[in-house]
């Protein structure tokens, strides 16, 4: 995203549900190392520390299990370790969503094959088009804009399509009370229904 609270967090822990449903194996990775998808989940405890796990060889001891299915992983502040983790990863799920957070780095960028950017109303356009440039300089394919919290629908023109417009939704707190996917909880919401189809178009599966 181009700034802090546009919500990542919320958007990847519901992404991740929403593909987990087309029967796909998701891990989610906190990028930031801030545990956001762990308190997000009412998992603030079970922030595993990695580099020892990855020296012995046992990455599946770094994963926390969600009772909603997902897996979590932290990188926390370790970013030399990025490398050896997602060769590590390789394989054990078939998406590893990573909320990279408002600073990601290039060599985290550098491992991510696909993403795309977070807004809201409050859009800096300015900031949105320098995290563009950062990003395209990383190699990763920026597949577009995604628009979150919205109150209405945005037409200007940016750099990239928006791709997805995701409305404000108050449905969402008791879900985020209950530490739960807001897309298993309320399914019918407005919100869950614009997270399915961006999870749709992601893997081409209804």
């Amino acid at each position: 995203s181009e700034r802090k609270e546009v919500g990542k967090t919320l958007l990847a822990v519901n992404l991740a549900y929403a593909i987990q449903k087309r029967g796909r194996k998701v891990l989610l990775l906190d990028g930031s190392g801030e545990g956001h998808l762990f308190s997000h989940l009412g998992a603030e405890g079970l922030n595993k520390p990695m580099q020892e796990h990855l020296k012995n060889g046992k990455i599946e001891k770094a994963i926390t299990s969600h009772h909603s299915g997902l897996g979590i992983i932290s990188l926390g502040k370790e970013e030399k370790l990025i490398p050896e983790l997602f060769e590590h990863l390789d394989g054990r799920a078939d998406y590893v969503l990573v909320e990279a957070g408002n600073e990601p780095s290039a060599e985290l960028l550098s491992h991510c094959q696909e993403c795309f950017l977070l807004f809201d109303k409050q859009v800096n356009e300015g900031k949105l088009n320098a995290k563009i440039g950062l990003i395209e300089q990383a190699g990763c394919t920026i597949l577009g804009l995604v628009g979150n919290k919205l109150q209405k629908k945005i037409t200007k023109q940016f750099a990239y399509p928006i791709i997805a417009q995701i409305p404000f939704d108050s449905q969402i707190f008791s879900a985020l009370e209950w530490h739960m996917p807001a897309v298993q909880v309320h399914p019918g919401a407005a919100f869950s229904k614009e997270v399915e189809k961006l999870a749709y178009l992601l893997t081409g599966e209804n």
